[in-house]
């Protein structure tokens, strides 16, 4: 009865502690990559706060204190069983650490589906016909998964259902798009090229990376010493798990000859836009990257005259190149997040395109708006229906269109190239 009670009171204490703690000494950070729920207000413009209770216990879950040691001992016990304490990660072999949905990804458990995939390609040409016109033009890559490289420390459960994967399909549709393919590079290497617990890939593979992006970009003799192996940080995917307790991992060096200055920003890690001018580089070039450039960024401001670095989305398109005339833009996109290219409608005017449309069909209940993104344009929106081609007529010229996820076409203007009497119409053009 005595041991009853002791574990009674034991188990009680446990869950006391961090409660009245957290009320002194929150937690305030983790290692996740996301930002933690704020403490809500019992008051809103219109009212009380309805949804405090349910605000509170999700802000108590980000800050209730120890967390992180919590979490990590917790994550620690899962490994020992070869599993993973989150549902954001799987626990592979030999310490590797994968994203899940990259890894449903890769093994196509849930791809793409072509129809997708036309309009990535489709909107990738609109971006490339807009650059040629303004005196630039498009390169696209793709930085592959990590499961889709290394998938023999996936847990046994995981297996490839034999089909193509979204990026092995797209390439096919690309036509004209000058599309780099980085999957050999990783293919032909005796070295392992990404980090067991990072979801990205090493400094000795963006090395790689850069070297094939800037043949394909035209950027001049790339120069950068021998990487040489180093002790790296702990990678992303064992902070989340682990937080500071997180081992940190082999890595390589970078050997730069430096001697860029930024105009603006200075960290791919926490700027969205970084400026960079280097005397002793030539070109010009627009990068529009993710987390995978943070490790690119000082191999093309090393080798770039004029660069503009940018992780902002939907991408600043018009922007950048009538700011900076880039001789050349990059997109790279990770391979999970594909879908984010017909998500996020770049802003930029949509080139006119010089053709006679002799198939086409008016689509009623087109919209014309502001872009929510940037004051200085104008969207023009319809429901494209079963329409494979959508353009939009602006005063008489036939513009190309965006083609979205949600079955949207959009054409998006410049407010200059408009009047408050611009007449516009939707042509629709069926398989």
């Amino acid at each position: 009865m005595k041991r009853s009670k002791i574990f009674i009171v034991a188990i009680v204490v446990a869950l006391l502690v961090p409660t009245v703690a957290t009320a002194f000494a929150p937690t305030e950070s983790t290692g996740e990559n996301r930002r933690l729920a704020a403490f809500p207000s019992v008051k809103t413009e219109t009212g009380l706060n309805t949804a405090f209770l349910t605000e509170l216990g999700d802000w108590f879950e980000d800050h209730y204190a120890f967390r992180n040691i919590l979490t990590a001992a917790d994550a620690f016990a899962h490994s020992l069983f070869g599993v993973s304490s989150s549902g954001r990660i799987v626990d592979g072999s030999d310490g590797w650490l994968y994203y899940t949905t990259s890894v449903e990804d890769s093994l196509a458990f849930d791809s793409m589906t072509d129809e997708e995939l036309r309009k990535i390609a489709h909107n990738l040409e609109v971006i490339d016909l807009f650059a040629r016109e303004n005196g630039s033009r498009l390169v696209f890559t793709v930085a592959p998964n990590k499961s889709t490289l290394y998938p023999e420390h996936l847990p046994y459960y995981y297996r490839a259902t034999g089909e193509q994967t979204a990026v092995e399909r797209l390439g096919g549709m690309l036509g004209d798009i000058d599309y780099v393919d980085l999957y050999p590079i990783f293919e032909e290497s005796e070295e392992t090229l990404y980090l067991r617990t990072d979801s990205h890939w090493n400094d000795l593979g963006a090395a790689l990376v850069f070297e094939k992006l800037a043949g394909a970009m035209e950027l001049g003799t790339v120069k950068y010493d021998e990487p040489i192996k180093r002790t790296g940080d702990a990678g992303d995917l064992a902070r989340m798990l682990y937080y500071k307790f997180a081992k940190r991992e082999e890595n390589y060096t970078r050997g730069l000859r430096g001697g860029w200055v930024c105009e603006e920003g200075s960290d791919p890690e926490a700027d969205v836009l970084i400026r960079t001018t280097n005397p002793k580089a030539e070109g010009s070039a627009v990068v529009f990257r993710d987390s995978f450039g943070i490790s690119l960024f000082d191999f093309f401001a090393d080798n770039t005259g004029s660069l503009v670095y940018s992780s902002t989305q939907p991408y600043k398109v018009g922007q950048f190149v009538e700011e900076s005339s880039p001789d050349v833009i990059l997109i790279e996109k990770v391979e999970r997040n594909l879908k984010d290219l017909i998500t996020n409608t770049p802003v930029m005017t949509c080139p006119v395109l010089h053709v006679v449309v002799r198939d086409g069909e008016t689509i009623p209940g087109g919209e014309r708006g502001e872009n929510f993104y940037d004051p200085d344009y104008t969207t023009f929106s319809v429901d494209a229906g079963d329409h494979e081609t959508v353009l939009c007529r602006i005063d008489g010229e036939e513009r190309a269109c965006f083609l979205c996820a949600d079955g949207r076409a959009e054409c998006v203007v410049k407010n200059d190239l408009l009047t408050e009497n611009t007449e516009f119409e939707f042509i629709g053009v069926k398989q």
